[in-house]
């Protein structure tokens, strides 16, 4: 490896992810896609977390699930990506350049996919209604917040230091990618939960609609 240029090195992990993630989207599609009918129904949807009881429109307390606008809803988890990315790559700063065996090219990468699989984590468990409800392309602006810390990566630059924004887009196009082939068809948030509407007469959050009251998905 030692022989390799950065580009050569940054190709060879590219090649390895594509087809890694090729491979692992064959197999997932069949588990989430469970009927094979093209899209995701009700029933092959991520799970939310079992604590969730009914919504709380007023005082609510640190495990009760609140009502929240999509924009709230969405800068916070925004915001939560950029601060997870920040705590792994500051954790990366004490680890990677201080390994004089590894090569500075590695150090990157490996804290681009420690960023990576952080954010996979949060997503899925710590803001579990964020991976639930947001779409595909969502996603896509909620992993890219987590990838904005890299930039703090305190290993040598590389000679060709447009490899890693290049390297960070393309690895958020891979798993988007994988996001719309094994979660096809993917419901909007207003198919998912129950959507509130704050009532005139009364001052209080009522339901305004159902998931499947109006599924506007095309057919697959």
């Amino acid at each position: 490896m030692r022989s390799l240029t950065d580009i050569e090195i940054f190709n060879i992990w590219l090649v390895v992810d594509i087809v890694v993630t090729v491979g692992t989207a064959f197999f997932a599609r069949r588990y989430f896609d469970k009927n094979g009918n093209g899209t995701t129904d009700n029933d092959e949807l991520p799970k939310l977390s079992a604590n969730i009881k009914a919504p709380v429109g007023e005082d609510a307390g640190l495990y009760d699930f609140i009502l929240a606008s999509v924009g709230p809803f969405n800068l916070e988890a925004f915001m939560y990506a950029t601060a997870y990315g920040g705590i792994t790559v500051l954790t990366c700063n004490k680890v990677f350049p201080g390994l004089s065996s590894l090569r500075s090219e590695v150090g990157w990468l490996l804290t681009i996919y420690a960023v990576f699989f952080s954010d996979l984590f949060l997503c899925a468990f710590s803001t579990n209604a964020v991976h639930v409800v947001t779409s595909h392309m969502t996603h896509f602006v909620y992993y890219g917040c987590g990838f904005i810390p890299v930039a703090l990566y305190a290993g040598p630059p590389l000679p060709n230091a447009w490899l890693v924004p290049l390297y960070i887009i393309l690895r958020l196009g891979i798993h988007t990618c994988f996001k719309f082939y094994t979660r096809p068809n993917y419901p909007s948030a207003w198919n998912i939960v129950p959507m509130y509407k704050l009532s005139k007469e009364t001052g209080q959050w009522e339901v305004g609609s159902q998931p499947g009251d109006a599924d506007d998905r095309p057919a697959p």
